[in-house]
């Protein structure tokens, strides 16, 4: 392109300093980008997935099958994708929700053997998935986030992975990236609780998220079995070790609420208990005073049948001391034992497993030491082009979990298209709103079943209901898959315009040769009802009166006068400009004797 020059018939005081400039600039220095609008290709995105489970495969498929010119990785501690369902391999370990809710809505599974089906079959579904789609070429396994930090200069984060051989050699990689997606999950970081003298244990220490696949059934013969713990975990593992063991002992720190496998109402479920349970000792130590749903409810005729049995004990005291061979329960009583099971649970405070710094240095961990309060669940101010897959106010407790996830995968997949086609360097949740989301959430929660007296993951020491999102689940993923960018705070790369993404005018469609650039004459726009054939293509026809036009009559008729013959009537009307028309009923025939009668009929106004 060719020089701008000086035109004699510039406005008076027009600033003539640089004038001598290319075209698409100004005296400012901001030059036009030859960029094309809403293209992928104006920006190479690299985007970092930190877990290989459920949201890091969904997040692997969708990237690979939606978006473009962007590079994904993702980053797995353990040697095989699966996350909590290739760790948790405890007996009996299974979903405790019907399995067809633990599919992608891409990869329905007609082939599951169970209702709750096993984690070894849940595994087996997600490396189907990841084999169809050829998935695993996203993933970098045995590869463990350590750091993640915002460059502020850049618009990036600096992130430091271990790589760890087989050996136990860690290797230090360094990597960057426009995008992170935090999808390591919340229940994959096991808690041992702190109690005196168990490190001088003789005997064999398992928590069932980290059970050993040399620890089975032939190992179990003969054992005086411990088993701590009576949630989710534990009523799997008592019924799976029970038929094997001597002896099992299960402490019982806090009451529950047990389920069948089909809905039923609270009453129902009381008595279902009573009449699984059968000694009174039991129903008196295991049936809550709480409202049904206060914490978790998990499926459990196959334990309540289990510590009915003459090789089962249950203790109603939390263990406050362990010794070389025994356990020693609060109430004094003291269980000689061979092994000693955690059903546990895992840390679920929502701070980061590894180090996350963002914004003026701000650690997501320091940040939420006291209260986790997030963006809609999926994102938190001062931490730009980042989201989590489980974040405090989610949809827990009801619905299908993969639903949600795919929700929050639409999220993410709309971040990274918007930054990459508006040329963002950085978009995070303004803090303001996110308060008054915090505030709409307790305020919302307040007076429901969760605010009970019952000790529950759901809730912090202080009784802060910090895990339930404030609806249902389809609330949630309707809420969520619909970005607010109104909520953001958003900076762009290009520090002279924000607009610069307009580029010189043109889009995909004009740039590409062979693209059809009228899409908006589509018969996919067209309205089935244009062609009703029954509705005339021109209207009635006005023979006797010069300069004919169509309108439309603002005043009622004044009088009714016959017409040139009695199959028409004529309206003597004054239209509100004050000019004056006479209306006529086409092709209806009038009664003319009726002095006054409305004409009801398609009216046309002719000019007088």
């Amino acid at each position: 392109m060719g020089q701008n020059t000086l035109d004699s018939t510039l406005p008076h005081g027009f600033n003539t300093d640089g004038i001598d400039l290319p075209y698409h600039t100004n005296s400012e220095g901001y030059v036009v980008p030859d960029v094309t609008y809403k293209s992928s290709e104006n920006r190479r995105m690299r985007v970092v997935t930190v877990g290989a489970g459920y949201s890091g495969i969904l997040l692997a498929y969708r990237i690979q099958k939606e978006l473009e010119n962007v590079e994904h990785v993702i980053y797995e501690k353990n040697g095989e994708v699966g996350g909590a369902w290739l760790e948790n391999r405890y007996p009996n370990c299974a979903c405790d929700v019907p399995s067809h809710s633990y599919v992608y809505p891409f990869a329905l599974n007609p082939e599951w053997p169970e209702f709750h089906s096993k984690s070894e079959d849940i595994w087996c579904y997600l490396d189907r998935v990841c084999r169809v789609f050829g998935l695993r070429k996203y993933m970098k396994f045995n590869h463990r986030v350590a750091e993640a930090v915002w460059d502020e200069v850049a618009g990036k984060w600096n992130l430091k992975v271990e790589k760890v051989f087989i050996d136990g050699s860690i290797e230090i990689i360094e990597d960057t990236c426009d995008v992170l997606l935090q999808a390591a999950g919340l229940l994959n970081n096991p808690i041992l609780p702190k109690i005196d003298g168990l490190q001088d244990f003789k005997g064999r220490v398992v928590h069932t998220a980290q059970w050993p696949s040399s620890f089975g059934k032939e190992q179990w013969k003969g054992l005086k079995v411990v088993v701590l713990g009576a949630g989710s975990s534990a009523v799997q593992t008592v019924p799976g070790m029970q038929p094997y063991v001597d002896e099992l002992h299960v402490f019982v720190r806090s009451k529950t609420w047990l389920a069948s496998t089909t809905p039923e109402p609270a009453i129902a479920s009381s008595e279902k208990m009573r009449h699984y349970l059968g000694r009174e000792d039991l129903t008196q130590g295991f049936i809550p005073n709480f409202s049904y749903g206060c914490r978790r409810v998990s499926p459990g005729v196959n334990f309540m049948k289990a510590v009915g049995q003459p090789n089962v004990k249950c203790y109603f005291t939390p263990v406050t001391r362990i010794t070389a061979h025994s356990v020693i329960g609060l109430d004094g009583t003291e269980v000689q034992c061979d092994a000693i099971v955690f059903a546990t649970g895992f840390d679920t405070t929502f701070r980061p497993h590894y180090k996350i710094i963002g914004q003026h240095g701000v650690s997501l961990a320091e940040k939420w030491k006291d209260v986790p309060e997030g963006y809609l669940g999926v994102g938190c101010p001062g931490f730009p082009n980042f989201l989590m897959f489980f974040g405090p106010a989610w949809p827990v407790f009801a619905g299908s979990v993969t639903a949600s996830l795919t929700a929050v995968s639409t999220l993410a997949l709309a971040m990274i298209r918007k930054i990459q086609t508006d040329d963002i360097k950085s978009i995070a949740p303004k803090q303001e709103v996110t308060d008054a989301f915090n505030i709409h959430q307790q305020a919302m929660l307040h007076g429901t079943v969760w605010e009970d007296d019952c000790s529950s993951w759901y809730k912090d020491k202080n009784g802060r209901i910090n895990a339930i999102w404030p609806g249902s689940g389809l609330h949630f993923q309707e809420v969520v898959s619909e970005p607010r960018w109104e909520d953001y705070n958003i900076t762009y790369k290009n520090q002279h315009n924000m607009w610069a993404f307009l580029g010189r005018g043109f889009t995909r469609l004009e740039r590409d040769p062979d693209a059809d650039v009228a899409p908006y004459m589509s018969v996919d726009a067209l309205d089935p009802a244009w062609f009703d054939e029954s509705i005339p293509w021109r209207p009635p026809v006005v023979h006797n009166k010069e300069s004919a036009r169509l309108a439309t009559a603002e005043e009622p008729p004044q009088h009714i006068k016959a017409g040139p013959d009695e199959k028409t009537a004529a309206l003597d009307v004054t239209g509100p400009d004050g000019s004056r028309f006479d209306v006529f009923a086409g092709a209806t025939l009038v009664d003319n004797e009726e002095i006054g009668q409305r004409v009801k009929s398609q009216k046309v106004l002719v000019t007088r």
